[in-house]
């Protein structure tokens, strides 16, 4: 009973393990969808870790990524993104995202 009892068993702890990292360690990117201010700047964020930004005169595009929750990593394409990437907090509550001292509320 002993070795196969322990070998039953331990396959059972290894899988619990793994699920357990799988689904604890991971940031969850509440992120996702369009985000729009009241003087109409989007932001949006799509799965692919891509985004644009859009205001009343100019579209910059980047890439993003959640370095832990409530912190993302911007680099933005072209001259838009020349001073480098960027580590930006945020917060969201709701439908509306506090982000660079700017409230934004989601649209899709």
């Amino acid at each position: 009973m002993g070795r196969k009892f322990f070998k039953k068993y331990s396959y059972i702890l290894i899988f619990m393990a793994v699920t357990i990292l799988m689904f604890g360690c991971g940031t969850q990117n509440n992120l996702l969808g369009t985000w729009e201010s009241a003087d109409g700047e989007v932001l949006e964020f799509f799965e692919d870790g891509t985004l644009i930004i859009t205001d009343k005169f100019l579209t910059a595009s980047g890439k993003y990524n959640i370095i832990e929750d409530n912190r993302v990593r911007i680099e933005l394409d072209g001259l838009w993104g020349i001073a480098g990437a960027q580590v930006i907090s945020y917060e969201i509550s709701g439908n509306q995202l506090y982000f660079e001292g700017t409230t934004y509320t989601k649209t899709k």
